[in-house]
């Protein structure tokens, strides 16, 4: 009998555990609001380190987006 699992990959999420990521998201959010001319402070993207999803950060800064100005 074979004790192959058939399991190929697995995968670990180890942000804050082995590096911590928030610096390079803040970086890279502050970056793409300038790109757009929107000047932010550090307490505003504290909102993208809560959880949130890209959809909801994106309303959250840029307004109300409809689904297909979100899609591009």
């Amino acid at each position: 009998m074979s004790c192959h699992s058939g399991i190929r990959a697995v995968a670990f999420d180890m942000d804050g555990v082995l590096i911590d990521s928030h610096p390079a998201h803040r970086a890279a959010w502050r970056k793409f609001l300038l790109s757009l001319d929107r000047h932010v402070s550090d307490d505003e993207l504290s909102f993208i380190l809560e959880g949130r999803t890209r959809n909801e950060i994106l309303r959250h800064f840029l307004g109300d987006l409809s689904e297909n100005e979100l899609a591009h």
